[in-house]
């Protein structure tokens, strides 16, 4: 039997509802896309897109787990910055 594990989060929230046809979730996981993703990140993932290596469900969920990632990883950069506690 398979096991099939659904992906949580924020970002894959607002994946699922523009997959649904919520245009202005679409929009925004885009904008998500363009602002907080480096640009090589984008590049394959637009790249696969547009040769068709990946369905939109695919494309809107390959976004969000990136926008995952790199949350994950500023919260990991605050953490470890939070002992320093720098005062001016």
């Amino acid at each position: 039997m398979e096991h099939v594990t659904k992906e949580t989060g924020v970002f894959f929230d607002i994946a699922w509802d523009a997959v649904a046809g919520d245009k202005q979730s679409e929009e925004h996981l885009l904008n998500l896309m363009n602002e907080a993703l480096p640009f090589e990140t984008r590049f394959k993932l637009k790249l696969k897109r547009r040769q068709g290596w990946t369905t939109q469900v695919q494309f809107l969920h390959g976004i969000a787990r990136e926008l995952t990632k790199v949350k994950q990883q500023r919260i990991r950069y605050v953490k470890q910055l939070e002992p320093l506690h720098i005062e001016f």
